[in-house]
């Protein structure tokens, strides 16, 4: 859905879930109405970027039911850094998953979230 927003460096999967690396693209169309000499990555990208991380790593398509917390700590902005890590710890039910993710880069932590999805039957 991000077409070119960001990149997959690495994912580290683990048995409580992954821990995934990504660059934005600081040149992406996003940052230049959002907002135009200090870019900043909109709430709603972050969330975007963890479903699909999360459909990557069970191999399904999501969509988000709700987002019961989700705390900005920090702004991302590509200007500081291209660079962030996903944190996440997850579990999957029939038809539905469960996630906590922490967004970490340069030593500090910028989000943390939880959320709640239902999974789809197509392949991502």
């Amino acid at each position: 859905m991000l077409a070119d927003f960001y990149h997959i460096m690495s994912i580290e999967k683990n048995d409580k879930g992954f821990i995934a690396d990504i660059r934005l693209n600081a040149d992406h169309y996003i940052y230049k109405a959002h907002f135009p000499g200090n870019p900043v990555t909109p709430g709603v990208c972050l969330l975007q970027i963890a479903t699909e991380l999360l459909g990557e790593f069970y191999g399904c398509n999501l969509t988000m039911k709700c987002a019961p917390s989700v705390k900005y700590l920090r702004m991302i902005t590509p200007v500081e850094h291209t660079d962030y890590s996903y944190h996440c710890l997850c579990n999957k039910e029939e038809g539905s998953a469960k996630a906590s993710f922490v967004i970490c880069g340069a030593d500090k932590i910028y989000t943390k979230m939880s959320m709640d999805l239902r999974c789809g039957t197509r392949p991502v």
